[in-house]
């Protein structure tokens, strides 16, 4: 269980704020200027952000008009000492550092998390996951696309290309997460790209190489790659 008595912001109460203002996700990141990936990953309990991310977040809804149920309301210190005339007017007070501090709730909630390998930079770390949530995306809309029969029966070649490019990016997302966790199953690829390979492992390597990139910094290369990959066939939806 995680305690957010010390977080300024909830799972929960991000959703709540978010769905008050009328936004999606992506609108929310656009706004706030703020990553997308980090408001879905903390909605969902993935990965609990840091408290600048957490109070920048959480200021952009109160900047919005939305009202958080924990925030102090003007004069709460001079209620909590009883300096409240019956009329409603708070009484002036010059000594407010003997307020008494008004009480705390202690939130607790049970969400889903993971350990991040200790040996991940705050880059890398974001890196994966913009990676994971751009394929996500990408296989969402590809999710839609209607599925063609071949000539012959069966799928037609552009289905097979595209069901298999789908499974692609849900692999190099997996790997990812292993990655997240302290597994490599996919190390970088060394030697010349016109290298055979020796292996499957060296395979993967291989058709995962952008994402090493992105990785390592070098977004550009698997964005570039994530739009113009659109395959013909099932082997260059697989190999590329």
């Amino acid at each position: 269980m995680i305690d957010f008595s010390d977080l300024p912001l909830t799972p929960d109460q991000a959703r709540a704020a978010r769905n008050y203002c009328g936004m999606t996700q992506a609108q929310s990141a656009a706004a706030s200027g703020l990553p997308a990936y980090k408001i879905k990953r903390f909605e969902l309990g993935n990965i609990i952000m840091d408290k600048e991310f957490l109070s920048a977040l959480r200021t952009f809804y109160e900047g919005q008009g939305y009202e958080f149920p924990d925030t102090v309301k003007p004069g709460s210190q001079a209620k909590a000492k009883g300096n409240v005339f019956p009329a409603g007017v708070v009484a002036g007070d010059d000594d407010a550092s003997d307020a008494a501090p008004l009480p705390r709730k202690v939130m607790k909630s049970t969400v889903q998390h993971i350990r991040i390998a200790p040996n991940l930079s705050d880059d890398e770390i974001g890196a994966i996951l913009e990676h994971i949530e751009a394929n996500e995306e990408q296989v969402e809309e590809m999710l839609l696309a209607k599925v063609e029969p071949g000539l012959l029966g069966g799928l037609s070649d552009k289905a097979e290309a595209h069901h298999a490019q789908m499974i692609r990016l849900l692999g190099e997302n997996g790997a990812l997460w292993a990655k997240l966790v302290g597994r490599d199953l996919v190390a970088p690829p060394t030697g010349k790209a016109s290298d055979m390979p020796k292996s499957h492992g060296e395979l993967l390597a291989k058709t995962q190489a952008h994402v090493h990139s992105a990785i390592a910094g070098d977004k550009a290369t698997a964005t570039a790659k994530r739009k113009a990959h659109k395959p013909a066939n099932l082997l260059n939806a697989i190999f590329g």
